[in-house]
């Protein structure tokens, strides 16, 4: 059976369900397309109307990638040489397990009131005072887990795992001085770990190319990378920002991400075509992935919400989709994990891996519901 849209041979057509089309039969396919655990359409051909089931791109705020290539509600698609007109999509991500995965946020905080992550938040933990105060000041943290799991359509926020929880992890001093700040890392990664996180992530980082930042910092370096090899071991994948250094120097990376085993993320601005990374995104051959982190819509304290741009905006827009990875395949390892976001990554730039876009950019429908 050919499905076409107006721009492009869709995938494989996995099942399609055919009715005559009456009001009910149209509620009774969407009330399918909504729990059949791939991306769905529902379109009117004639007197009938179908379920295409795993058929389809369908639009997704998750997916923005690849919105020029994704159906929605009134595009006209061509099925067996006959025209049809889509009455209803659904995405597919709705319907994963995410109420069973903890995202770690370790950051600035959270708004722990914020209308846009009500029902997400877990009691946090302030690696400072060892307490559960973990009120934003700065709203950074808030912003992140905003792209994680936060929602409010009317203010453009669209969490790419709404059904997550988020597991906030207080650093109060985030500033470069801060002798404590690796030490107070490697707490923050076991913490995680401890208490039933399954992704991690660090939109936070240091470069440690300069020789004071070594003083400060650099011996303290062990105590994270150790932090983060009992992360792998329990299972628990880690997604840090790049950094926010620039493209001037060959490798502008900061730490940690550069360390092994972690998806380190460049800042995708995805308002351009073709597509290319921010100008301020760092880069180098650490680069994993690149997601979009330009002009991002999130929550910030105070029940507000601002656009930030950063590599600290595109890490969480990749730990959102491995969270919706796990909540798929339970069992998979880290390693697994990484593995599925790179292969199904939209390869850009020089060809395979570079030190710009690492694997490329991630690709939430092919990593999902790709073949």
């Amino acid at each position: 059976m050919a499905v076409q849209t107006r721009s492009s041979q869709l995938q494989n057509l996995n099942s399609v369900k055919r009715m005559t089309d009456t009001a009910i039969n149209r509620r009774y396919l969407e009330a399918l397309a909504a729990r059949d655990g791939v991306p769905s359409v529902v379109a009117r051909q004639g007197g009938d109307v179908l379920l295409l089931s795993g058929a389809a791109r369908t639009e997704s705020r998750v997916a923005r990638l690849g919105a020029d290539d994704s159906v929605s509600r009134g595009d006209r698609l061509t099925i067996d040489g006959a025209s049809a007109s889509v009455l209803f999509t659904d995405d597919g991500f709705g319907e994963l397990a995410q109420e069973k995965v903890v995202v770690a946020v370790i950051d600035s905080g959270v708004d722990t009131d914020h209308p846009a992550l009500k029902g997400r938040l877990l009691p946090g933990y302030n690696v400072e005072t060892k307490g559960r105060d973990v009120e934003d000041t700065m709203g950074h943290g808030t912003h992140v887990a905003g792209i994680i799991a936060g929602s409010a359509p009317a203010e453009g926020l669209d969490g790419v795992a709404q059904g997550v929880s988020i597991l906030p992890i207080k650093i109060p001093n985030l500033s470069t001085s801060n002798t404590k700040f690796m030490p107070q890392l490697a707490e923050s990664i076991r913490y995680a770990v401890d208490n039933g996180a399954k992704v991690v992530n660090i939109s936070l980082g240091i470069q440690m190319d300069g020789w004071m930042m070594k003083l400060i910092h650099g011996r303290k370096v062990k105590q994270v990378e150790e932090a983060m090899r009992y992360a792998e071991s329990k299972g628990v994948l880690v997604v840090v920002a790049a950094g926010n250094n620039g493209k001037d120097k060959a490798n502008t990376v900061g730490y940690p991400g550069t360390s092994d085993n972690v998806i380190s993320v460049a800042n995708l601005d995805d308002r351009r075509r073709p597509l290319e990374t921010h100008s301020s995104s760092s880069q180098g051959p650490a680069v994993d992935l690149a997601a979009p982190g330009t002009a991002i819509r999130s929550s910030v304290p105070d029940d507000t919400f601002a656009d930030y741009t950063g590599t600290s905006m595109a890490a969480p827009y990749v730990a959102g989709v491995a969270a919706l990875l796990v909540a798929k395949h339970p069992d998979w390892t880290p390693a697994q994990i990484r593995q599925r976001l790179y292969a199904t990554a939209d390869d850009l730039g020089a060809k395979g891996r570079d030190d710009i876009y690492g694997h490329g950019a991630v690709d939430p429908f092919e990593a999902l519901f790709g073949l």
